[in-house]
């Protein structure tokens, strides 16, 4: 787990420390001096083959009475150069005697020059010294070597000329060596900028690659350790189990990262102690059992930890006077104590130490603080979990309590229910009989000639009658909800056309429509074809649509019946089928009761108000003939709906009551 410290950096090469000045200066003379070195050999081996040519021109070209020694000191320059290449090529020269070197072959070649310069009396062999002068620029990265070579050339050539007649060209060729000499320094500052560049160039990339190198390594450290860490993070996420959780822990703390004893203490709920909650091998279960706890204000860096909220690294546990020394854990020598931290929340604290001083260091604590923050987020997870459980445990009692009190109203609602639809068929099954009783009486006394030849009478008989047939048809009503409810209601269907089913609905309905200036449109149907149903149910459905949009339309308003053919597979009717539709100018219809309209004995609006009869603006009455009709079309397999902007006495947007019936019908209908 050791690694390096953080904020320490490892040792950078001498002569790239941008501190010390000194030192980057001697490794660039020494870098400098190397490039020099490294081309001795070379220029040593291209002298030794330009005096050994030399040798045999001198003999060839010079006069005989100078050729021979000087092709003599020709060759043994030669050889001298031809030695020193053998010599520089079989050892290794030190970089610092590059420089005096270079400057000795220089004056070998500069004692040559001159020597041919004094024999001949040639101004001419001065461009000798001068291609001397602009080498030696090339060769020397020293200036002061520099310096020298150029101020020797200059004194022999001087001293030389000295000796030898005057003559005008010696002017010409003495300014001709200065300026070589110019030159050889111009050149000499080119390469050497060049030079030191290169090499500056070459150590610090030698210098970022060993320090990348050294990164990589790090890197690499630093990587296995965060695999660990995410390994033990991912092993324990799914714990949620708190006990369990910390007990696991701190085993794998322990076991991955070889720690001599790992301790979890969490805070309680006060705040102010940490309790030892886990702790890895037997000394941790021991510390449990004792049920050992800190306050935050006490010495130990386990509280130091807590009540800062900050990681302590301990290298050496001897020389922090923070480290408070457990009786179960004596060899402990180095400790590395990380808050478990949810947000700004301070959960607990985890506590790793080792036998070995130095085992941790400032640079494990990121990649543990990050295993740290995955331990309090299992931690937080599995105490969510728990409050989660028992949350649910309440829940669940909750909703079974609730559950058995529905299941008791609803019981109750269909006791009530089954009442009900009981006291209608009982109701009406009773009515039914003193009805026609009443109904015989009244054509008896309407036949009798006193009563006839008794206006008074008469009319009175008559209101007998009416108001007979007006209960017979109530009664008939709640006849059909109770066989709708009871799923008693059987259709007989066969061929019929639905428009002369309606015009029979409608002819009863017209005088009172009438009466009310009500203008009643029945449209041609002659493109809607025939279908299967039970004409008498379906002369219901539509009287008690038409006695509908009568009821809720104001004096002269307007009733229009129109019909067209769904072709197959629309509105979900494999065969095909057709839709009516009764459109009228009347009051509408809220949205918030679109539905309940068609539910039995409901009534729009207060009861007390409306007006007696069926067809009256507003009129009273039980509240089921759109149940009813409703009940019938389903029983045919159809739908029944109603649209309507809104309900509005003044405005009168009116509505508009869809029936959609298919073409042919199951055998056995009956209401579903």
């Amino acid at each position: 787990m050791t690694s390096t410290p953080a904020g320490s950096s490892p040792s950078a090469p001498p002569g790239l420390a941008l501190q010390d000045a000194q030192a980057q200066q001697a490794e660039l003379r020494l870098a400098v001096n190397t490039v020099v070195r490294d081309s001795l050999p070379g220029v040593a081996a291209g002298l030794g083959i330009l005096y050994t040519l030399f040798s045999l021109s001198h003999l060839l070209l010079l006069p005989k009475n100078i050729a021979t020694s000087m092709a003599v000191v020709a060759l043994l320059t030669s050889l001298l150069f031809w030695s020193l290449y053998l010599l520089l090529k079989r050892g290794e020269l030190p970089a610092r005697f590059a420089h005096p070197v270079g400057f000795g072959m220089a004056c070998v070649v500069i004692a040559n020059s001159l020597l041919h310069l004094l024999l001949t009396r040639e101004p001419m062999q001065t461009t000798n010294l001068v291609l001397l002068v602009v080498g030696v620029g090339f060769l020397f990265l020293s200036p002061s070597w520099l310096t020298l070579t150029v101020v020797v050339t200059l004194g022999g050539w001087g001293g030389t000329v000295w000796q030898l007649p005057a003559s005008e060209s010696w002017q010409h060729f003495g300014f001709a060596l200065l300026s070589g000499s110019l030159l050889s320094a111009i050149v000499h500052s080119a390469r050497l900028r060049t030079a030191e560049r290169l090499e500056r160039l070459r150590i610090k990339d030698a210098w970022r690659q060993a320090e990348l190198e050294r990164a990589l390594q790090r890197a690499e450290e630093t990587q296995r350790s965060l695999a660990t860490s995410m390994a033990v993070g991912q092993s324990i996420t799914s714990i949620l189990d708190l006990d369990i959780l910390l007990s696991q822990v701190a085993d794998l703390i322990q076991e991955r990262f070889n720690c001599y004893f790992v301790a979890i203490m969490l805070l309680d709920e006060s705040g102010e102690n940490l309790v030892f909650q886990a702790g890895s091998g037997e000394a941790g279960r021991r510390l449990v059992m004792q049920g050992l706890r800190l306050k935050l204000v006490d010495q130990g860096l386990v509280a130091w930890v807590a009540a800062n909220r900050e990681p302590a690294c301990v290298e050496d546990v001897t020389q922090d006077n923070r480290y408070l020394a457990v009786e179960d854990v004596p060899l402990t020598r180095s400790e590395l104590t990380l808050p478990l931290l949810m947000g700004d929340t301070l959960l607990g604290v985890l506590d790793m130490e080792s036998t070995q001083v130095g085992d941790f260091r400032p640079s494990d604590v990121p990649f543990l603080q990050l295993l740290a923050d995955q331990v309090a987020t299992a931690i937080q997870n599995a105490r969510l979990y728990q409050q989660i459980t028992r949350f649910n445990q309440d829940l669940e009692s909750r909703v079974q309590e609730r559950t058995e009190a529905l299941q008791a109203a609803y019981d109750n609602l269909e006791r009530l229910d089954q009442t009900k639809t009981d006291f209608i068929s009982i109701a009406s099954h009773e009515l039914r009989t003193p009805i026609t009783v009443m109904h015989g009486y009244v054509q008896m006394l309407q036949s009798a000639p006193s009563i006839q030849e008794d206006a008074y009478c008469s009319n009175l008989v008559n209101g007998i009658e009416t108001g007979a047939s007006r209960l017979n048809e109530v009664v008939e009503s709640l006849l059909d909800v109770a066989k709708i409810d009871n799923r008693e209601l059987i259709l007989y269907p066969a061929p019929v056309s639905v428009e002369s089913i309606l015009q029979m609905a409608s002819s009863s309905l017209l005088k009172s429509a009438r009466e009310r200036h009500i203008t009643f449109t029945l449209e041609p149907m002659s493109d809607v074809p025939a279908i299967e149903a039970d004409p008498d149910a379906l002369r219901k459905v539509f009287a008690h649509l038409i006695v509908n949009a009568i009821k809720y339309t104001p004096d002269g308003g307007t009733i229009t019946i129109s019909g067209r053919a769904l072709e197959p597979d629309q509105v979900d009717l494999p065969d095909g089928g057709i839709e009516i539709v009764i459109c009228d100018s009347g009051v509408g219809i809220a949205p918030e009761v679109n539905e309940l309209i068609f539910q039995k004995f409901f009534q729009t609006g207060q009861i007390s108000l409306h007006s007696s009869g069926r067809t009256k603006f507003k009129g009273g009455g039980p509240g089921l003939g759109l149940a009813i009709a409703r009940g019938i079309i389903q029983a045919h397999s159809g739908r029944l709906w109603a649209e309507s902007p809104g309900h509005d006495e003044i405005l009168c947007p009116g509505s508009k009551f869809h029936v959609i019936l298919p073409l042919r019908q199951k055998n056995d209908l009956d209401i579903t």
